[in-house]
């Protein structure tokens, strides 16, 4: 789904009674097999985009994260919204990624107060925040920039495990952005408590969580929820909606599930010499179903058999 199908389409499900629950994939058969299974829109997330193309997050420029999205974008029937970074740069480069996201068919992105160029740091925790005057401004560029008035534009602070940050920091910025005419917020927020402080701070807009994370080590370290957790709890959607947040991503659960199987599959080969693939044939149906060869075979079908010369 792409244009303003998807930009309105995911306004309404925002409006709607129901969580909008997007799940992290990473290519179109991902995508469809998320829209097979009844999710009503995806999302592409950078860290996944970085993952699958090898490269890592905050080497990838814009034009191969937007790429990522917009395969997908011309493969489903859902709406696509994507990670936008910090917008790939100032304010000019956050007003030509909007302009390219809508070329593209996506539906919307969350915009950060991330420093950019993103620092390889990140992954071990080690986040940098550009000032909120500098962020502010280019929110209002994003949202300035804008042709299909239905892109939908999410604010997101990393300034709860930011170097110099805390929760009074991620409440600060919540608050600018709201001011500044965000329909969203990604607080970031990894601690349930701290989240719903957040949450009663900034009322009123719809808020984000990432989920799918169970297991994972806190990196990020708060100044107010005791820095080194050891994991971040995962929560049920019915958990997360009793915080107050209505929009739940999954951003790297299906990429780490994938490369788990793969990993498995790949060292038992190595091991044993042998490859048992228990659940074969359901997968490959599952493959087949979504890539529609069903209607491929129909239309062989009707050209009949290859003549021989």
């Amino acid at each position: 789904m792409r244009g303003t199908d998807a930009t309105k389409r995911f306004r309404q499900l925002l409006a709607g009674p129901d969580p909008v629950v997007s799940p992290g994939i990473f290519d179109p058969l991902t995508g469809r097999l998320a829209e097979a299974a009844g999710f009503k829109s995806v999302y592409v997330g950078g860290w996944t985009t970085g993952a699958h193309t090898a490269i890592t997050e905050p080497l990838l420029t814009m034009t191969e994260q937007i790429a990522v999205a917009e395969r997908v974008a011309r493969s489903v029937n859902v709406p696509v919204w994507m990670d936008g970074h910090t917008g790939g740069g100032d304010a000019t480069h956050a007003a030509r990624t909007v302009h390219e996201c809508e070329m593209a068919g996506i539906a919307g992105f969350h915009i950060e107060d991330q420093l950019f160029p993103k620092r390889l740091g990140y992954h071990v925790g080690k986040k940098y925040i550009v000032p909120i005057k500098e962020a502010v401004h280019k929110l209002k560029a994003a949202m300035a920039a804008r042709t299909d008035k239905n892109f939908f534009i999410v604010a997101r602070t990393d300034a709860w495990g930011a170097e110099g940050g805390g929760l009074d920091e991620a409440i600060r910025r919540c608050n600018a952005f709201a001011e500044a005419g965000a329909e969203a917020l990604l607080p970031m927020v990894f601690d349930p408590d701290e989240a719903h402080k957040i949450r009663e701070a900034v009322p009123g807009l719809p808020m984000a969580w990432l989920a799918g994370t169970s297991g994972m080590k806190l990196k990020e370290k708060s100044d107010s929820a005791g820095g080194d957790r050891t994991t971040i709890p995962e929560l049920s959607i019915r958990d997360v909606q009793s915080m107050g947040y209505n929009i739940i991503l999954y951003p790297l659960a299906f990429i780490v599930a994938s490369t788990i199987a793969v990993n498995r599959l790949l060292h038992e080969i190595r091991d044993t010499g042998t490859c048992d693939l228990s659940g074969f044939e359901e997968g490959r149906k599952a493959i087949q179903d979504v890539i529609k060869v069903e209607s491929l075979f129909s239309l062989e079908d009707q050209e009949g058999a290859p003549q021989q010369h």
